[in-house]
C-alpha cells in the first residue's frame, strides 16, 4: 500500500515547492478579486481531490488512513498543490487544517473529513466518506460490476444555508437543502439518506 502511495506522491510532485507559501493571510486586495469565488485550494480539495481518490480506491483511502494517516494527509495535500500550479490564489491548504474523524454509520465505518471555515459560496464544511462494505473483505471479495463500494457526500456553503453535493465517480449530485452546519446534523443527514436506500 506505502508503495502506491509513494509511488503516487512523487508522480503528482510539482518542479516547485509551493507548499512552504506563507500561512493563509489574504489582505483586503486579494480578497476583492475573489469576491463571490470559492478558494481555489479549498475548492479542489473537497470536489476533485477527496472524492476522486475515495472513489477509485476505497480499500485503500481507509486503510492508509488507519495506517498513517498524517503520511496519506500529505500526499493528499501534495496532490491538491499539484493541481493548483497555476493558480495564484494565496489561500493554501494545508495539513494542519484537516481535521479527520473516524466513525461509524451503521453498519458501516465512516470518514469525516471538517475542512476550514469557508468563506465563500461553494466551499466545503465537511466531507462524509462512507465504506459500504465489511473493512476486513478482501479485495478479492468485492463485485466490480457493481462499482465502488463507497458513498461520498459533502456539506457545501450555499447562498442561504447549505447544500448537500453526492459523488459517484465524476458525476456530481445536489441535493437541494442540506442541514443545518455541525457534525452530527450531517452525519444524520447522510444515515437517513443511506438508510432510505436499503429498502
Amino acid at each position: 500500500m506505502f508503495q502506491f502511495l509513494k509511488r503516487r506522491a512523487q508522480s503528482n510532485r510539482p518542479a516547485q515547492d509551493t507548499a512552504k507559501a506563507a500561512p493563509n493571510k489574504e489582505t483586503a486586495a486579494e480578497t476583492a478579486t475573489t469576491v463571490n469565488q470559492p478558494r481555489a485550494h479549498h475548492f479542489t480539495f473537497s470536489q476533485v481531490v477527496v472524492p476522486q481518490v475515495a472513489w477509485r480506491d476505497p480499500m485503500t483511502f481507509f486503510g492508509a488512513l488507519k495506517m498513517d494517516r498524517d503520511r496519506f494527509v500529505t500526499y493528499l495535500i501534495e496532490v491538491n498543490r499539484d493541481i493548483n500550479q497555476k493558480n495564484h490564489d494565496p489561500f493554501r491548504l494545508l495539513a494542519e487544517d484537516l481535521h479527520i474523524k473516524t466513525t461509524v454509520i451503521k453498519p458501516w465505518p465512516c470518514l469525516l473529513f471538517k475542512l476550514p471555515e469557508p468563506r465563500f459560496t461553494g466551499e466545503t464544511h465537511l466531507i462524509a466518506v462512507v465504506l459500504l462494505l465489511d473493512p476486513r473483505a478482501e479485495e478479492a471479495d468485492l463485485d466490480p460490476q457493481k462499482g465502488p463500494a463507497v458513498a461520498i457526500f459533502n456539506l457545501d456553503r450555499a447562498d442561504h444555508g447549505t447544500q448537500v453535493s453526492e459523488w459517484r465517480g465524476e458525476e456530481r449530485l445536489c441535493h437541494q437543502a442540506g442541514p443545518a452546519v455541525g457534525e452530527n446534523s450531517f452525519l444524520r443527514w447522510v444515515a437517513a439518506t443511506l438508510a432510505s436506500r436499503r429498502h
